[in-house]
């Protein structure tokens, strides 16, 4: 038994992963990709798509974006997009529900290509928002979620699961990670990812 299994659950278990820049020099990639578009694609679901051989995701960096950080900030990629380093974390914890897809990062300018990364999809929805105590902002037609400020998780039924990463059935852009990965990638030092606490999260 680990360390922290062995205090108990007053730690944060679970943490919001938020793929952001940690400096002004991080590249940002806002441009959707034309495979994206074509094949209908979304990685951002929490379920594979209906298309079938995919073939290799282009992603143009433009010329004034510089630093290519390891969870690429390209929003319009959808997904995860990630290097070789973070995905030798997932192996090494055994994450296998994350399909992955081939990607290359291609300079506007100079055509340098960089193929260090790939496209992830993280397939897994999981229910577990504790409605009473979260404060959430709910569309009063389908009761879906437009702003949080505060999310409170159902730990003891994510303990059962023991997924490491997931996407919230209830509002599927959020990706949760477990404290342990957390912990890895931080140590790491990997770039373009800020992990928040749930019951402090604002959107």
């Amino acid at each position: 038994m680990s360390k922290l299994q062995k205090k108990g659950r007053s730690k944060t278990m679970f943490w919001i992963w938020m793929t952001e820049a940690q400096s002004e020099a991080d590249a940002r990639i806002y441009t959707q990709p034309e495979i994206i578009s074509t094949y209908g694609l979304d990685f951002d679901s929490g379920r594979r798509p209906q298309a079938k051989n995919i073939p290799t995701i282009e992603i143009y960096k433009p010329a004034d974006q510089n630093q290519l950080t390891d969870n690429l900030i390209a929003p319009g990629v959808t997904g995860i997009v990630i290097n070789r380093k973070v995905y030798s974390i997932f192996e090494k914890n055994n994450i296998n529900n994350i399909d992955y897809y081939d990607a290359v990062v291609i300079d506007e300018i100079t055509a340098k290509k960089e193929a260090n990364y790939k496209v992830g999809n993280i397939i897994g929805l999981i229910k577990c928002i504790n409605f009473e105590k979260s404060e959430l902002v709910l569309d009063d037609q389908d009761g879906s979620i437009e702003f949080i400020d505060k999310l409170v998780l159902n730990e003891d039924y994510l303990k059962e699961i023991k997924l490491k990463i997931f996407r919230l059935e209830e509002f599927p852009p959020i990706i949760i990670v477990d404290d342990l990965v957390k912990k890895e990638l931080e140590s790491a030092n990997i770039s373009g990812i800020n992990f928040y606490k749930p019951e402090e999260f604002v959107l």
